[in-house]
């Protein structure tokens, strides 16, 4: 089970082979570094507000000091699990200007990718609380965020770190159980014929 941990709650996301995957509800504008990852391995960026009328935002590389990534912005993409080769992108370590229906993708300077599925930039009212989670997770380790400003959408991480998005299904626990039982019933049927 992999948890999101967004203020003081956490959410159940769900991993699909290496790529892991969750919600991004109410994350505010800030000052602050967002990361996301496995706890061992975890991209940093920052976001800000191009125009809330035009739905759009900036998206920081790693030319800036709280990042550790480089960005590429894929336009209008619906469904980011269905790349085969994130690597390929041309990632900028400066700047990139992404709105609502776009997905922003992350090389970190680690190896690893992540993206962020953009469904909505708004403005709203809301209390936002200090971060805590584990596990993979996404969160802020900012003091102050602007309050009105948020981002919605979905993160991702590919934890094996290759640039293949589209990996979805590993081999399921109870199916290795099975294969192994297998296994062992034909041991036992060679030890008794021995």
């Amino acid at each position: 089970m992999i948890s999101l941990g967004l203020g003081s709650s956490s959410f159940s996301v769900s991993a699909h082979g290496a790529l892991c995957t969750g919600p991004i509800n109410d994350l505010r504008e800030s000052s602050g570094i967002y990361w996301w990852g496995d706890g061992a391995i975890n991209l940093y960026t920052e976001w800000s507000v191009h125009s809330v009328a035009g739905r759009d935002a900036w998206f920081y590389g790693s030319s800036y000091s709280w990042s550790n990534v480089d960005v590429y912005v894929y336009k209008s993409l619906t469904d980011p699990a269905a790349l085969h080769d994130v690597a390929a992108f041309p990632y900028t370590d400066t700047v990139v200007r992404a709105g609502q229906g776009d997905t922003v993708f992350f090389r970190g300077d680690s190896g690893y990718y992540g993206a962020w599925r953009i469904d909505d930039i708004s403005h709203t009212l809301g209390y936002f609380p200090e971060n805590h989670g584990a596990g993979y997770f996404l969160g802020t380790d900012a003091a102050g965020a602007f309050p009105g400003i948020h981002l919605e959408g979905l993160w991702y991480f590919q934890d094996d770190g290759t640039g293949n998005f589209s990996i979805h299904s590993p081999i399921p626990g109870t199916m290795w159980l099975l294969g192994f039982g297998f296994l062992g019933l034909a041991a036992l049927k060679r030890r008794h014929r021995g």
